[in-house]
């Protein structure tokens, strides 16, 4: 069947959408997408940018919500993609001037939850963090909303399909293609070949490093890299790693097991992170292989990650 966006015979609804960038085109960081109806207003992901060299003294840049605040009683949900805090840090300041729902991935949600909880306790009290089901599709208004399972470097990513009066319009979130993810669901081609029938008019994807020949290698061989590196140090290893690079700390676990090391997860994100992707699944640390940085000091250094 050919896809459906060939089709010129296609006729949409007398419904404009409008699709207004608030942060992230052209960017990298403080991601927000604005896309409306007359009737409907929805949110996509609600990020920080981090300082540069150039700007001492701030600790995070947020996007500018002031058309989000006058049309507020349009904004019938925030949707997310995945649980970076370029796409989730400004959820606090968001939710100070509107009263919406947020649906998200389920580790993504958890960390939504936990960023409320930090910004404001009590005040964020009533908002509703739903954590979303990829088989399912939802109703905001005049929007159909599907989320599908894409691969990025934090598992739970999707990418969101909005079907709306002007047809389909895809919004990709962060993504590559990695068949063999050592976390999460691999993308999820089946549901993208299905939206393609049925038909995309608009796509708005992620283009980060896109002019950079070649393909991105999958993290497996950085794992065999991890436990070479493990197995022939001498002494001990200390790694370096995002939060949220959670497939790295599985990597450094897997291979710590093996060799017969153990290892010691500091810094506070990392501690963070780690309890919430065990706690949802996607993080599996063995009895006996987790010491806390004072049972490190203790040990041999060859004993130790």
């Amino acid at each position: 069947m050919e896809p459906r966006m060939n089709d010129d015979s296609l006729e949409y609804g007398e419904s404009a959408v409008r699709i207004i960038p608030l942060g992230g085109l052209g960017e990298v960081g403080m991601n927000m997408m604005v896309v409306e109806t007359d009737d409907d207003l929805l949110v996509i992901d609600c990020g920080v940018q981090f300082p540069e060299y150039n700007t001492p003294g701030i600790e995070r840049v947020i996007p500018d919500m002031e058309y989000v605040r006058r049309n507020r009683d349009r904004v019938r949900a925030v949707l997310i993609t995945h649980g970076h805090l370029d796409h989730i840090g400004g959820l606090p300041h968001l939710m100070r001037i509107i009263d919406a729902p947020i649906y998200a991935p389920r580790l993504a949600a958890e960390m939504i939850r936990r960023e409320l909880k930090k910004s404001g306790g009590r005040q964020f009290s009533g908002v509703q963090v739903n954590s979303v089901r990829l088989e399912r599709d939802y109703r905001f208004g005049d929007f159909g909303v599907q989320w599908i399972s894409v691969c990025h470097s934090i598992p739970d990513s999707c990418s969101i399909y909005l079907d709306t009066p002007q047809g389909g319009i895809l919004h990709t979130g962060d993504f590559k293609f990695d068949n063999e993810p050592m976390l999460g669901l691999p993308t999820d081609y089946q549901a993208l070949s299905e939206i393609g029938q049925r038909g995309v008019r608009l796509l708005l994807s992620d283009s980060t490093n896109a002019e950079d020949d070649g393909s991105a290698r999958s993290d497996r061989i950085a794992a065999e890299a991890i436990y070479r590196v493990i197995a022939e140090s001498k002494g001990r290893v200390i790694i370096a790693s995002f939060s949220t690079q959670i497939a790295r700390v599985q990597m450094v676990v897997d291979a710590a097991q093996e060799i017969g090391r153990r290892v010691a997860i500091i810094g506070r994100s990392m501690i963070e992170n780690t309890r919430l992707a065990e706690e949802v699944g996607h993080l599996h640390i063995p009895p006996g292989i987790r010491i806390n940085i004072n049972e490190a000091n203790s040990l041999p250094d060859d004993e130790v990650v």
